[in-house]
């Protein structure tokens, strides 16, 4: 932790602030938009998934319907006592006994064609030009596709304790049109029939050409992407396909990919706008601060005061700096008085020692003269003037000895004698013991 916020701490507070505010949201906001596009995608192609599903079962439905009632048809038919009598006799049908069996059997009519033959295999009675692909003899039903004439056939060996013949009935793809044009189909899915090997059987002519395999989820098809589904037919050993291109069902995907961009556009541009605004009103007081304290490093501290008329934190401790900035400035100038009235002292005290040395001087040139001219009360006066000045004004003391004071009165009477003459005597009455008081 302390690592990383030294390292944060290294970077400078405008480029932290524009990572925080504008760089790191819009990274979060691009990550969500990232995860919330993955998942619509996926919801998406499951929904595309469960719809060819749907769209599978409903069809798996109506083809076991219908293959059950052609089925049904089928052994009705071989069940029919002019065509047993046919097979039995060896002899043709007639159009007359095609025509009874019509009537009992509407389903018949849908037909495209209709073969009866012996055992021998020899034709016994032709409707239609399609003829079955083989013939079996196991009686039980089987079907056949002729993928280039577009045929289904069915074919069944008709048997009574022994072979009796074979009959077939070939049907054209169109019977098959209304189940893979049910209306719970959308115009983009495709749906058709195919062999257990992915071999194309019936049901969309723009797939006939091609194989499929069941394992594949997306396959390419003349450069046109599918997603696929297959579902087992009921009784049968066909496999039902559904493909839906990827265009259509990307087409939601996309619709919605744009709309979630323009939102977070829209949102992008409104969090800038607070992030910039929020970013500024941290960032503009923080780096005032730092200005004023530069100028006020460089210059009078007065030209260092912040202007900042917020009402936060910053505003707080721009207010805090400024009334620091005037209380040093308030020092500043007692200092730089106090200094001013010290040296004033100084000179004056300097003045004050350089007197007393001339007036001194000047008494001791005095009592000299007055020496020369023999003038001894002069001279006199003038040493005792001398005495009392360096004892009460040069040497301040703050206490002096009862000896000391006595002397200074002596001299003061000297000079006092210069002045009255003998006018006035004087009388010392002191106790030796407190001389040194």
């Amino acid at each position: 932790m302390k690592r990383s916020q030294k390292l944060l701490r290294s970077i400078g507070i405008q480029r932290r602030l524009q990572f925080g505010f504008l760089l790191l949201p819009l990274l979060a906001m691009l990550l969500c938009l990232f995860l919330y596009y993955h998942m619509s995608s996926q919801m998406i192609l499951e929904r595309n998934e469960q719809e060819l599903s749907q769209s599978l079962e409903i069809v798996q439905a109506a083809l076991y319907h219908k293959t059950l009632q052609m089925e049904q048809t089928m052994q009705d038919i071989a069940q029919e006592e002019v065509l047993r009598n046919s097979l039995f006799h060896d002899t043709h049908m007639t159009s007359l006994d095609m025509k009874e069996i019509e009537n009992k059997h509407s389903a018949l009519l849908e037909r495209d064609s209709f073969h009866v033959y012996d055992k021998e295999k020899k034709v016994l009675y032709q409707d239609g030009t399609q003829k079955p692909l083989r013939l079996y003899d196991d009686g039980k039903i089987h079907w056949d596709f002729d993928t280039k004439n577009k045929q289904v056939f069915l074919t069944m060996a008709v048997k009574d304790e022994r072979l009796l013949g074979y009959i077939s009935i070939s049907y054209k793809e169109e019977v098959f049109k209304t189940i893979f044009t049910n209306k719970h189909n959308g115009e983009e899915t495709l749906l058709f029939v195919c062999d257990e090997q992915g071999k194309y059987l019936f049901g969309q002519d723009t797939m006939r050409k091609h194989t499929f395999s069941s394992k594949e989820h997306k396959i390419k098809i003349d450069h046109v992407t599918y997603y696929q589904k297959q579902l087992q037919a009921k009784n049968m050993d066909w496999n039902l396909v559904a493909l839906a291109q990827e265009y259509y069902v990307m087409q939601d995907v996309h619709s919605f990919r744009n709309m979630l961009f323009l939102n977070v556009l829209v949102v992008i541009l409104v969090e800038s706008i607070f992030s910039v605004a929020i970013y500024k009103s941290i960032y503009d007081p923080t780096h005032n601060l730092v200005v004023s304290m530069r100028k006020a490093q460089e210059s009078n501290l007065q030209h260092g005061l912040v202007v900042d008329e917020g009402k936060d934190e910053l505003h707080e401790l721009s207010e805090n700096f400024n009334a620091l900035l005037l209380r040093a400035d308030h020092l500043m100038e007692e200092i730089k008085n106090e200094q001013e009235e010290t040296r004033q002292t100084q000179i004056q005290l300097l003045q004050a020692q350089i007197n007393p040395h001339f007036l001194f001087n000047t008494l001791n040139t005095l009592r000299y003269l007055a020496i020369l001219n023999e003038d001894e009360p002069v001279s006199e006066g003038i040493s005792a003037l001398s005495r009392l000045l360096r004892n009460t004004i040069v040497d301040k003391k703050e206490y002096v000895s009862v000896q000391e004071e006595i002397h200074n009165v002596q001299d003061y009477i000297v000079i006092q004698k210069l002045r009255y003459g003998d006018l006035f005597e004087t009388e010392y009455n002191i106790d030796k013991n407190v001389e040194e008081c």
